[in-house]
Protein backbone atom coordinates (compact mmCIF):
# COMPACT_ATOMS: atom_id res chain seq x y z
CA UNK A 1 0.00 0.00 0.00
CA UNK A 2 1.21 3.27 -1.22
CA UNK A 3 1.79 5.67 1.74
CA UNK A 4 2.98 8.73 1.12
CA UNK A 5 4.04 9.82 -2.57
CA UNK A 6 6.50 13.69 -2.11
CA UNK A 7 8.67 15.06 -4.87
CA UNK A 8 11.65 16.89 -3.39
CA UNK A 9 13.11 18.69 -6.35
CA UNK A 10 14.81 16.24 -8.45
CA UNK A 11 14.27 13.38 -5.74
CA UNK A 12 11.15 11.64 -5.53
CA UNK A 13 10.28 9.76 -2.69
CA UNK A 14 7.34 7.13 -2.23
CA UNK A 15 6.89 5.17 0.79
CA UNK A 16 5.21 1.79 1.14
CA UNK A 17 4.07 -0.38 4.23
CA UNK A 18 7.50 -1.66 4.59
CA UNK A 19 10.00 0.46 2.32
CA UNK A 20 10.85 3.67 0.74
CA UNK A 21 11.45 4.01 -2.90
CA UNK A 22 13.79 6.97 -3.74
CA UNK A 23 14.19 7.83 -7.39
CA UNK A 24 16.99 9.87 -8.46
CA UNK A 25 15.06 12.07 -10.87
CA UNK A 26 17.63 14.69 -13.27
CA UNK A 27 16.92 12.48 -16.80
CA UNK A 28 18.05 15.09 -19.14
CA UNK A 29 21.42 14.92 -16.51
CA UNK A 30 21.57 11.48 -16.84
CA UNK A 31 20.39 11.62 -13.17
CA UNK A 32 23.86 13.45 -12.18
CA UNK A 33 24.20 14.33 -8.42
CA UNK A 34 24.20 18.31 -7.47
CA UNK A 35 23.93 20.00 -3.64
CA UNK A 36 20.33 20.12 -3.83
CA UNK A 37 19.74 16.53 -4.66
CA UNK A 38 22.50 14.91 -1.97
CA UNK A 39 20.47 17.52 0.64
CA UNK A 40 17.21 15.94 -0.80
CA UNK A 41 18.39 12.47 -0.66
CA UNK A 42 19.79 13.23 3.18
CA UNK A 43 16.60 14.31 4.69
CA UNK A 44 15.09 11.11 3.05
CA UNK A 45 17.34 9.02 4.57
CA UNK A 46 18.84 10.81 7.80
CA UNK A 47 16.34 13.59 8.69
CA UNK A 48 13.11 12.51 7.75
CA UNK A 49 13.20 8.57 7.51
CA UNK A 50 10.38 5.78 7.09
CA UNK A 51 8.26 5.57 9.58
CA UNK A 52 9.29 2.07 9.71
CA UNK A 53 12.39 1.64 11.16
CA UNK A 54 13.04 -1.39 9.88
CA UNK A 55 12.21 -0.21 6.03
CA UNK A 56 13.55 -1.29 3.21
CA UNK A 57 14.97 1.65 0.54
CA UNK A 58 14.89 1.20 -2.76
CA UNK A 59 17.01 3.10 -5.26
CA UNK A 60 16.57 4.04 -8.71
CA UNK A 61 17.41 6.54 -11.16
CA UNK A 62 14.83 7.60 -13.64
CA UNK A 63 14.67 7.05 -17.56
CA UNK A 64 16.13 4.39 -19.18
CA UNK A 65 20.00 5.41 -19.84
CA UNK A 66 21.14 6.22 -16.08
CA UNK A 67 20.93 5.41 -12.41
CA UNK A 68 23.29 7.61 -11.78
CA UNK A 69 26.53 9.26 -13.94
CA UNK A 70 28.15 10.76 -10.83
CA UNK A 71 28.35 14.52 -9.36
CA UNK A 72 27.30 17.62 -11.85
CA UNK A 73 30.83 18.56 -12.33
CA UNK A 74 30.18 22.12 -14.44
CA UNK A 75 28.34 23.20 -11.39
CA UNK A 76 31.09 22.15 -8.77
CA UNK A 77 33.73 23.61 -10.99
CA UNK A 78 32.47 26.51 -11.01
CA UNK A 79 31.90 27.11 -7.83
CA UNK A 80 34.37 26.76 -4.63
CA UNK A 81 31.12 26.93 -2.31
CA UNK A 82 29.24 23.82 -3.92
CA UNK A 83 32.18 22.22 -4.13
CA UNK A 84 32.57 22.33 -0.22
CA UNK A 85 29.20 21.66 0.57
CA UNK A 86 28.52 19.09 -2.09
CA UNK A 87 31.58 16.58 -1.33
CA UNK A 88 31.06 17.06 2.54
CA UNK A 89 26.98 16.56 2.77
CA UNK A 90 27.73 13.44 -0.06
CA UNK A 91 30.16 11.57 2.06
CA UNK A 92 28.27 12.30 5.30
CA UNK A 93 25.33 10.38 3.03
CA UNK A 94 27.87 7.44 1.96
CA UNK A 95 28.48 6.66 5.59
CA UNK A 96 24.98 6.46 6.90
CA UNK A 97 24.53 4.13 3.70
CA UNK A 98 26.99 1.68 4.87
CA UNK A 99 26.32 1.79 8.59
CA UNK A 100 22.75 1.73 8.66
CA UNK A 101 21.71 -1.12 11.34
CA UNK A 102 18.12 -1.99 10.85
CA UNK A 103 17.75 -0.44 6.89
CA UNK A 104 18.54 -2.77 4.08
CA UNK A 105 18.92 -0.98 0.70
CA UNK A 106 18.69 -2.42 -2.75
CA UNK A 107 20.17 -0.17 -5.87
CA UNK A 108 19.11 -1.02 -9.23
CA UNK A 109 21.58 -0.39 -11.27
CA UNK A 110 19.77 -0.71 -14.76
CA UNK A 111 21.97 2.17 -16.89
CA UNK A 112 24.84 4.15 -16.00
CA UNK A 113 26.28 4.22 -12.96
CA UNK A 114 29.59 6.50 -11.56
CA UNK A 115 31.37 8.70 -9.32
CA UNK A 116 29.17 9.94 -6.85
CA UNK A 117 26.06 7.27 -8.40
CA UNK A 118 28.72 4.48 -6.98
CA UNK A 119 28.82 6.34 -3.73
CA UNK A 120 24.90 6.40 -3.15
CA UNK A 121 24.23 2.50 -4.03
CA UNK A 122 27.75 0.53 -3.05
CA UNK A 123 27.74 1.25 0.54
CA UNK A 124 24.44 -0.42 0.91
CA UNK A 125 23.80 -4.11 1.07
CA UNK A 126 22.35 -5.16 -1.99
CA UNK A 127 23.39 -3.70 -5.58
CA UNK A 128 21.34 -5.10 -8.66
CA UNK A 129 22.84 -5.23 -12.22
CA UNK A 130 21.77 -5.79 -15.54
CA UNK A 131 22.92 -6.06 -19.14
CA UNK A 132 22.16 -1.93 -19.28
CA UNK A 133 24.56 -1.29 -16.05
CA UNK A 134 27.78 0.64 -16.79
CA UNK A 135 30.84 1.40 -13.64
CA UNK A 136 33.49 3.24 -13.85
CA UNK A 137 35.15 5.67 -11.58
CA UNK A 138 35.54 8.81 -14.16
CA UNK A 139 37.14 11.21 -12.09
CA UNK A 140 40.39 9.44 -12.03
CA UNK A 141 40.80 10.74 -15.69
CA UNK A 142 40.04 14.12 -14.51
CA UNK A 143 43.31 14.05 -11.54
CA UNK A 144 40.79 12.92 -9.03
CA UNK A 145 41.75 10.27 -6.78
CA UNK A 146 38.86 7.56 -6.82
CA UNK A 147 36.07 9.14 -5.07
CA UNK A 148 33.31 8.14 -2.51
CA UNK A 149 34.75 6.17 -0.63
CA UNK A 150 36.68 4.18 -3.72
CA UNK A 151 39.56 3.43 -1.51
CA UNK A 152 37.76 1.21 1.06
CA UNK A 153 35.77 -0.99 -0.84
CA UNK A 154 37.97 -1.31 -4.41
CA UNK A 155 40.80 -2.99 -2.05
CA UNK A 156 38.20 -5.40 -0.61
CA UNK A 157 37.15 -7.13 -3.74
CA UNK A 158 37.09 -10.57 -4.29
CA UNK A 159 40.45 -9.93 -6.70
CA UNK A 160 42.03 -7.28 -5.48
CA UNK A 161 44.04 -6.61 -8.58
CA UNK A 162 40.63 -5.61 -10.33
CA UNK A 163 40.35 -3.00 -7.62
CA UNK A 164 43.43 -1.41 -8.02
CA UNK A 165 43.01 -1.48 -11.88
CA UNK A 166 39.84 -0.07 -12.02
CA UNK A 167 41.13 2.49 -9.82
CA UNK A 168 44.34 3.16 -11.68
CA UNK A 169 42.59 3.30 -14.98
CA UNK A 170 38.89 4.60 -14.45
CA UNK A 171 38.17 1.81 -16.57
CA UNK A 172 34.49 0.62 -17.53
CA UNK A 173 32.81 -2.76 -16.45
CA UNK A 174 29.21 -4.05 -17.83
CA UNK A 175 26.44 -6.16 -17.02
CA UNK A 176 27.07 -9.45 -15.64
CA UNK A 177 30.81 -8.34 -14.78
CA UNK A 178 30.14 -6.44 -12.22
CA UNK A 179 28.64 -9.17 -9.85
CA UNK A 180 31.41 -11.08 -11.46
CA UNK A 181 33.63 -8.46 -9.88
CA UNK A 182 31.67 -8.12 -6.39
CA UNK A 183 30.59 -4.67 -7.35
CA UNK A 184 27.66 -6.16 -7.83
CA UNK A 185 25.37 -8.86 -5.54
CA UNK A 186 23.05 -9.91 -8.34
CA UNK A 187 22.45 -10.08 -11.60
CA UNK A 188 19.03 -9.09 -13.22
CA UNK A 189 17.85 -8.95 -16.71
CA UNK A 190 17.11 -5.43 -17.53
CA UNK A 191 13.32 -6.65 -18.48
CA UNK A 192 12.92 -7.58 -15.09
CA UNK A 193 13.59 -4.84 -13.21
CA UNK A 194 10.27 -3.03 -13.01
CA UNK A 195 8.79 -6.47 -11.77
CA UNK A 196 11.68 -6.67 -8.93
CA UNK A 197 11.49 -3.15 -8.10
CA UNK A 198 7.29 -3.57 -7.55
CA UNK A 199 8.00 -7.33 -5.35
CA UNK A 200 10.83 -4.89 -3.03
CA UNK A 201 7.97 -2.24 -2.90
CA UNK A 202 5.52 -5.04 -1.23
CA UNK A 203 7.57 -7.14 1.16
CA UNK A 204 5.75 -7.75 4.10
CA UNK A 205 8.65 -8.17 6.40
CA UNK A 206 12.30 -7.04 5.24
CA UNK A 207 13.94 -10.26 6.24
CA UNK A 208 12.21 -11.26 2.59
CA UNK A 209 14.38 -9.15 0.64
CA UNK A 210 17.03 -11.70 -0.01
CA UNK A 211 14.65 -14.60 -1.00
CA UNK A 212 13.22 -11.90 -3.68
CA UNK A 213 16.39 -11.12 -5.57
CA UNK A 214 17.20 -14.54 -5.62
CA UNK A 215 13.73 -15.07 -7.54
CA UNK A 216 14.73 -12.46 -10.13
CA UNK A 217 18.63 -13.68 -10.76
CA UNK A 218 19.54 -14.36 -13.97
CA UNK A 219 20.69 -17.92 -13.79
CA UNK A 220 23.34 -17.74 -16.85
CA UNK A 221 25.09 -14.69 -16.49
CA UNK A 222 27.83 -14.00 -19.43
CA UNK A 223 31.12 -15.13 -18.46
CA UNK A 224 33.80 -12.67 -16.66
CA UNK A 225 34.98 -10.54 -19.29
CA UNK A 226 38.03 -10.38 -17.42
CA UNK A 227 38.62 -13.86 -17.39
CA UNK A 228 38.10 -15.28 -21.00
CA UNK A 229 37.16 -18.96 -21.21
CA UNK A 230 39.35 -19.79 -24.13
Amino acid sequence: MLRRCATLRNVDVKDFARTRLVTLNREKALNALNVPMVAQMAKAYIQEPHADPEAVYVLKGAGAKAFCAGGDVVTLVRDANAQREFFYNEYQLNYHILSMKQQQQVALWDGIVMGGGVGVSIHGKYRVASEKALFAMPETSIGLFPDVGGSWFLPRLPNKAIGLYLSLTGQRLKGADLKHAGLATHYVASSLIPQLEEALCNVQKPTEVAAILDDFVSKSPSPFFFYPTT
